[in-house]
Parts: structure tokens; C-alpha cells; sequence
């Protein structure tokens, strides 16, 4: 929503399990690129059947957890990762 606010990604929570179930898988078995996973050479069915390149490098690229546009006068570094 904060990077393209007029075409927001649409992500479902079962997107998100997916995601964290390839993010998971792709820590097991590792290959040098990412894209190798979704490639005809090295092709893994059980991430590239789950979703598409695609998919999983939007959201890649747009999850996010932390809320920028609230800015509060604290200069704590670590901000992002606390409640």
C-alpha cells in the first residue's frame, strides 16, 4: 500500500502461508539463484507448483511489516521490529 497506493498488491493470508512455506523449502534446499526454483533446468515442483515466479517476487519485493507514514519523535533504531 505504501509503495503503489493506487494498485495495491492483493495478498491473501494463504498467499502468505505459501510464501512462508517456499521461504522454508528454499532454506533446505538451496540453489544459487532464485529464479532457478521456477527454471526448465533446475525446476523444484514443490515451490513452482505452489506459486508463481511471479507471485512470490511481488511479494517478495512489497511485504512489508512496519507502518513508515507513522514518524515519531523517538530515534530508536530497532522501531521496525518492536510492537
Amino acid at each position: 500500500m505504501q509503495v503503489k497506493p493506487e494498485k495495491p498488491l492483493k495478498i491473501t493470508s494463504m498467499d502468505i502461508k505459501k510464501f512462508m512455506g517456499v521461504l522454508m523449502y528454499m532454506s533446505l534446499v538451496r540453489l544459487s539463484y532464485t529464479r532457478n526454483y521456477w527454471s526448465a533446468a533446475f525446476r523444484i515442483p514443490q515451490v513452482a507448483d505452489t506459486m508463481t515466479l511471479n507471485r512470490f517476487e511481488d511479494i517478495k519485493r512489497f511485504i512489508h511489516f512496519a507502518d513508515n507514514l507513522s514518524q515519531s519523535g523517538n530515534s530508536d533504531k530497532l522501531k521496525k521490529c518492536g510492537p
